[in-house]
This record gives structure tokens, C-alpha cells and sequence, in this order.
């Protein structure tokens, strides 16, 4: 019942907060010193780290985010210690994330193994994609090509409720298999 669709639907949510702090421990480990802004957004998403943190399944995930936020953390204290409203506020943290950029190193932090994205194809992917892609080369201007003029066939050949071409037509008619 209801109660099932909305643990399914926080299963979601929750492999999609895995894929994102897959993808922030990446940065964090190959490509920090060229994102001073993502450890502004570690910095300032503190909390956010620390609930993420009590999920047994996104625990493995947060602990080297939460070490380049306290290690810049550290380097910044006199900057985030000031009390008050301060509007350069921000340009110090920058300012100062950038100073201690030279610094960040990775040892210490636990290796992740590298992102590996993979395309899940559908049994009938050809029927989607063979006549997708020939509609977007055959609209494009540049070709000249009357998109009135070409039909195109799907996997098992054309479909049932598709005009027929007419027979001088057939000879450039494309299926999958040609393509």
C-alpha cells in the first residue's frame, strides 16, 4: 500500500544521495584544488554532511567530505569565527580557501573506487533511438533534407499505423539494419 510506495520512493532518494556523494568524493579526491567554490558548499553545508552521516548507507560516503571541510575549516577558523553580519564575509572565505588550496593533499582520506556510469540499454532501444537520431539529422537545415520525405522504419520494420512510402520512395526508405 502507501506505506510501500513511500519507502520505494525513499529508496530513491537515497541511491540518489549515493550517487551524488559518489560523485563529491571524486572531486574531493581528483579535482579539489579546481573547485574553490565546492569547498565554500562543503563548508557551508556542514550540517547537511553530519545528517548524512547517520544513514548507515551514506555514512561510508561522507567521512572524506567532512575531513576537506575540517581541514579548511581549520585554516579558516579566524574567518568563520567572526561574529555579526559581515559582507565581505564570503570574499574572505574565498579568499582564504584559495590560500590554503596549496596545502590540500589526499593521504589520509579512504580511496573510492573511480566513477563508472554505465547506459542501461532497453530491449527495444533501436525503436526509440534509430528514428530519434535520423529525425534530428534529417531536420537539420544545413542537409537540405524534406523531413516530409523520409520515412524511416522501426526495428521490426515499419510500424503498423505508419504511412506506407510510395513506391518510388522505397529504395531510400532506411531500417536499423542499414544503418
Amino acid at each position: 500500500g502507501y506505506g510501500r510506495a513511500l519507502e520505494a520512493k525513499a529508496d530513491v532518494y537515497v541511491d540518489l544521495m549515493r550517487v551524488l556523494l559518489e560523485i563529491f568524493n571524486s572531486v574531493v579526491l581528483h579535482a579539489l584544488p579546481a573547485n574553490p567554490d565546492f569547498v565554500y558548499c562543503l563548508l557551508h553545508q556542514a550540517s547537511v554532511l553530519e545528517d548524512c552521516a547517520g544513514d548507515a548507507k551514506l555514512a561510508p560516503l561522507v567521512g572524506n567530505l567532512q575531513a576537506a571541510a575540517r581541514f579548511f575549516a581549520d585554516r579558516l577558523e579566524g574567518v568563520l569565527g567572526r561574529e555579526g553580519p559581515n559582507p565581505s564575509l564570503q570574499a574572505d572565505l574565498r579568499s582564504g580557501i584559495l590560500a590554503a588550496m596549496p596545502e590540500w593533499h589526499t593521504r589520509g582520506l579512504e580511496p573510492m573506487p573511480d566513477l563508472r556510469f554505465q547506459y542501461e540499454e532497453s530491449p527495444s532501444m533501436n525503436e526509440f533511438f534509430v528514428p530519434y537520431v535520423w529525425a534530428q539529422v534529417a531536420g537539420l537545415p544545413q542537409l537540405g533534407v524534406d523531413p516530409s520525405l523520409v520515412l524511416l522504419a522501426g526495428a521490426a520494420g515499419a510500424a503498423a499505423d505508419a504511412p506506407q512510402a510510395p513506391p518510388e520512395l522505397e529504395e531510400v526508405m532506411l531500417s536499423p539494419a542499414e544503418v
